[in-house]
């Protein structure tokens, strides 16, 4: 269940409206889904990012069911940076589309 949701505009997907999860979803975060090897991570509410290379050796040792936290990051290019709360460690990346 989600309690809060942000909305990102995103220029570089013209005017395409992105969720974000933000403050409101609480400290918690969104459970992950799962991940893959070319980077990308699938939340439980439906989203998928792009992580950015240089943070995918952090998102490995994140397991799915574990809780994310998304979050706007002010990269013009990763857009949101994705926290794991339980280890501290974080990951810029961009949003991929939503969970078929």
């Amino acid at each position: 269940m989600m309690t809060g949701l942000v909305v990102l505009v995103l220029s570089a997907c013209q005017g395409v409206v992105v969720p974000v999860v933000g403050v409101g979803a609480g400290a918690g975060g969104v459970p992950m889904r799962g991940q893959f090897p070319d980077g990308r991570l699938d939340l439980t509410d439906g989203t998928r990012w792009v992580v950015q290379p240089a943070g995918q050796s952090a998102t490995l040792r994140w397991r799915g069911g574990d809780a994310v936290r998304v979050v706007r990051s002010g990269h013009p290019v990763w857009p949101a940076l994705l926290i794991h709360p339980r280890s501290g460690t974080k990951a810029l990346a961009r949003p991929g589309g939503r969970v078929g």
